[in-house]
């Protein structure tokens, strides 16, 4: 008699501790995909590229269709909120060096200057404009930003 009630106490314990596992698992996965629907904003979103120039050295080729770049100023907005750590990080496609502009609180304006080594960066002409797209990294948002240098 005794063993029996000890199997059955021990059968309960079991189903409880397996319940309760399952319930803990169910739990976690749907904090995670919780987690996992967030989308951060681009960088596009977040961030307004104004007042971008080129600086010389910089060079039409090509019959005025191709323009090389070494150098690029633009001002930085953070129009989608406060920014932190924010890095412009053009070196992933034009060798350039690293931008580290800290934390920017919505609404205020960086001066970014790149400089682009070697040969520097070469843009084709659309529509009578240069397009470069510069990398923008954040804690908030990241991705490219197109920044258009109209033709000479």
């Amino acid at each position: 008699m005794r063993k029996k009630r000890k199997t059955k106490r021990k059968k309960r314990a079991l189903i409880l501790v397996v319940i309760v596992s399952i319930v803990i698992i169910v739990v976690v996965m749907a904090s995670y995909q919780g987690e996992q629907g967030e989308q951060r904003p681009t960088a596009e979103e977040y961030f307004e590229i104004s007042g971008a120039a080129v600086g010389w050295p910089s060079e039409l080729r090509e019959n005025n269709t191709v323009l090389v770049i070494k150098y690029l100023y633009f001002n930085l907005t953070a129009v989608g909120g406060d920014a932190h750590e924010v890095t412009v990080n053009p070196n992933r496609k034009y060798m350039a060096e690293t931008v580290d502009l800290g934390n920017m609180t919505r609404g205020e304006v960086r001066w970014v200057e790149l400089v682009i080594p070697d040969r520097g960066f070469l843009t084709t002409l659309e529509e009578k404009q240069f397009p470069i797209e510069i990398p923008i990294f954040c804690e908030e948002a990241w991705g490219d930003i197109t920044v258009y240098i109209p033709y000479p």
